[in-house]
């Protein structure tokens, strides 16, 4: 069965680059009509292409840059003006750049090109506008204003760290373009100046996806080439000695417009708020977009290159940070590792492409696949905790080095039919993915360090060899998706999907091997309805799954964990506005959680339960053509529900109850001041447990960010402060032992030059 799922998987992976539109404009056949564009019924926003910001700015900046004298026009061959994708009327696809701040369509709830309020689930649409507003510099940063999501606000460059609706596990929750990056821990970190967009998808997804924590996910849809020529080029220089340039360069590749490219170039040096923890980086991610005369067969490859120099940054003790040291304050700038010998180098590359053919009206096909790999260098200083002195941290050191490769393909089929009363828009597909991952970990002594008077310079111990594990991972998946509208007005959404997943694992030192097959079924059902007044209330039910490692006392293989939401909300496009204000309540539950043995502790059982209710409240828009905006509140009461230790009924570690953002920008549009515009935000974040006991608490903290940006011409100057006032905080504890300092203040001047 084993090795039928993966002939299914190698020829649907084969069938698409060979279907009917392309063998027949291949053969030279005169390819079909293009599908003319239609514009979705109850489509609530206004037309953006002809008076959207973007599109008035681009008509200043060519009146001012007219000679008062005309030229004599010369005759020339001019290309085939640029065809549009099919939209809602206002030019925007689930794929491409969004005018502003409202994403109307989404493909990461659906897998379809699909209006937002016509999924009857919570998603948050983080566009470029956004991060280009907020100079956001890495993902935690790009997810503070989204509702539900708590994201990680410390210095740490290593990983990413965020939680949606109170659960926290970014390598299975983060995918690019709709495929799972698979990373483990330290193997890729995401560069926000190489994306179009951030989609949030909140609550379980394995129906479309597979495996994955019920929180939900992160889709992070990659910049594509452009019809239109762009041209960028950034400059950044801030606090910590940051200096950072960039480019951004797409278009049409020759005289046709059947060619596009982009090419996009990031390269930074660094320091940060902590001693000797470095964040450099060079980032480049060219990729071509190949198109039929008719526009209905396309093909983009992407690729991308990334390495990263940083240094681990290990938490600190609470008892001078969060709690009471007669020592002192433990300072934001302390370093627990070695200057001399800690280090962390990543480099990541990878390649992929995006298959779509038209083949008929009512029929399609799509794949996605993407090769990555990754290696990274650890040289690490790890706190094992305050001695007695309360002064002193003991310390081991650690070397590590991690080679992984790993393989995503997703092909689908999708058919649009009416019956009756009633459209269909069904899709049945294929996902295969698989992952290779080699670690060596390596152990030595170091003596510790005193946090309040460090003395740097102590030897480390030749590390012993610690573990040398080869793991090998998969998962095959079979899903078919309907989305249905009844008269125009009430969308339906079910679908049903089979996973397959399993796990080797060979520990070289000891010259043993393990294996574990999972498979899962998993259920999705919704609906929504849409007024004509723009109201859209909706409920849903979502389920996932995510394997588990190891084996109880009985020796029986660990089952999946399982996820399980009810949703209820409302969605609301008001007519004629470009606003959108989202509701959402939710009721989630972990279950098959590990948990003690009661009968012998030193094994592990699947009775714990870990069980999350709230509610979600997220606008943004317009309020007026000078001013724009983004508010959001969550309200989260996460309890563990069940469990054999000793955080039966606690809150878990990190979860805050409640989470509050505003964001407002005023934009002058006319008059002195044209092209001058001023923006601030507010975040809030309750207090969350520090340890699993809620014995002590991390404070609740309230931030302040500001930007302020002129723009003349081709050129826009910024200035953006992030946690202005300089609080000076604790971000997050998963102990007392481990607790992390957030970012303090943050300036950044750019200056961006487009033409």
């Amino acid at each position: 069965m084993y090795q039928l799922r993966i002939l299914v998987v190698v020829a649907c992976s084969v069938f698409l680059p060979f279907s009917p539109a392309v063998l027949a404009q291949t053969a030279g056949e005169t390819p079909a009509a293009p599908t003319p564009a239609l514009a979705p019924e109850n489509s609530q926003l206004p037309p953006l292409v002809v008076e959207g910001d973007q599109a008035k700015k681009k008509a200043k900046k060519q009146s001012a840059k007219k000679s008062p004298v005309a030229a004599a026009p010369v005759a020339s061959p001019q290309p085939a003006p640029p065809q549009k994708m099919p939209s809602d009327g206002s030019g925007e696809t689930a794929y491409g750049p969004v005018d502003g701040l409202v994403a109307t369509r989404t493909a990461t709830g659906t897998k379809t090109d699909t209006p937002l309020i016509e999924i009857p689930q919570a998603i948050s649409v983080v566009t470029r506008q956004q991060m280009d507003d907020r100079n956001v510099q890495n993902l935690n940063e790009a997810l503070r204003y989204t509702a539900g999501v708590q994201a990680g606000d410390t210095a740490d460059t290593t990983t990413e760290s965020f939680s949606i609706r109170g659960f926290t596990t970014p390598y299975l929750s983060v995918y690019r373009d709709g495929l799972r990056e698979m990373f483990r821990g330290f193997d890729s970190v995401t560069e926000p100046y190489g994306l179009e967009r951030i989609e949030v998808l909140k609550g379980p997804a394995s129906v479309l996806y597979g495996q994955g924590m019920p929180g939900g996910i992160v889709n992070l849809v990659t910049k594509r080439p452009t019809d239109i020529d762009l041209r960028e080029v950034q400059f950044q220089a801030g606090s910590f000695d940051r200096y950072q340039a960039a480019f951004d360069f797409s278009g049409r590749a020759s005289n046709t417009d059947n060619v596009l490219y982009r090419l996009t170039f990031l390269g930074r040096d660094s320091d940060t708020q902590v001693d000797y923890v470095p964040d450099d980086r060079v980032y480049l991610a060219p990729s071509l977009t190949f198109r039929s005369d008719s526009r209905d067969t396309t093909l983009t490859l992407l690729s991308s290159f990334q390495r990263d120099d940083t240094s681990f940054l290990d938490g600190l003790p609470a008892m001078g940070t969060v709690l009471f040291n007669p020592n002192g304050k433990i300072p934001v700038s302390r370093f627990t590792g070695e200057p001399a010998w800690s280090d962390f180098e990543r480099t990541s590359y990878t390649a992929g492409y995006i298959f779509d053919t038209q083949v008929t009206d009512a029929f399609s096909l799509h794949q996605i696949a993407r090769f990555a790999s990754s290696s990274y260098d650890r040289h690490q200083i790890q706190n094992r905790g305050l001695q007695a002195d309360q002064q002193t941290i003991a310390r081991r050191a650690r070397l590590g080095f991690q080679e992984s490769e790993r393989f995503a393909v997703d092909s689908r089929a999708q058919y649009k039919f009416d019956a009756g009363f009633m459209k269909h828009d069904v899709i049945a597909g294929i996902d295969y993915s698989k992952a290779y991952f080699k670690t060596n970990m390596y152990q030595g002594a170091i003596d510790g360090l005193n946090i309040f008077n460090p003395v740097y310079g102590a030897p480390v111990t030749t590390p012993d060899l610690l573990f040398d594990d080869q793991e090998t991972a998969d998962q095959t998946g079979l899903y078919v998706q309907d989305q249905m509208k009844l008269w125009n007005s009430l969308n339906i959404v079910g679908g049903v999907r089979k996973d397959w997943a399993s796990d080797r694992l060979r520990d070289k030192i000891g010259d043993t091997a393990t294996e574990q097959k999972d498979d899962a079924v998993t259920y999705r059902l919704g609906a929504i309805y849409d007024t004509p007044m723009g109201l859209a209330p909706y409920v849903s039910y979502a389920e996932s799954f995510t394997p588990v490692s190891g084996t109880d006392r009985l020796g029986s293989l660990f089952q999946p964990e399982t996820g399980v939401q009810y949703e209820a909300g409302l969605k609301y496009q008001p007519v004629g506005s470009r606003t959108s204000i989202t509701f959402a309540a939710f009721d989630l539950t972990r279950s098959n959680v590990l948990t003690p043995d009661p009968v012998d502790i030193d094994f592990l059982i699947q009775t714990g339960e870990i069980r999350t209710k709230g509610i979600e409240v997220e606008g943004l828009g317009n309020l007026t053509e000078e001013i724009t905006f983004i508010a959001t509140y969550t309200y989260n009461d996460a309890e563990v529900t069940k469990s054999n230790d000793v955080d039966l009924g606690k809150r878990p570690t990190t979860v805050p109850a409640h989470m509050a953002s505003f964001w407002g920008n005023y934009e002058f549009k006319n008059g002195p001041f044209d092209g001058l515009s001023f923006g601030a935000g507010v975040r809030y974040v309750g207090d969350t447990p520090g340890d699993m006991l809620n014995t002590f608490y991390v404070p609740s903290y309230t931030l302040w960010d500001t930007a302020i940006r002129y723009e003349f011409q081709d050129m826009l100057f910024a200035i953006n402060a992030n946690n202005v006032f300089d609080e000076e905080f604790v971000s997050v504890c998963y102990s007392e032992g481990s607790c992390y300092y957030g970012n303090r203040r943050s300036v950044i001047g750019s200056v961006t030059y487009k033409w």
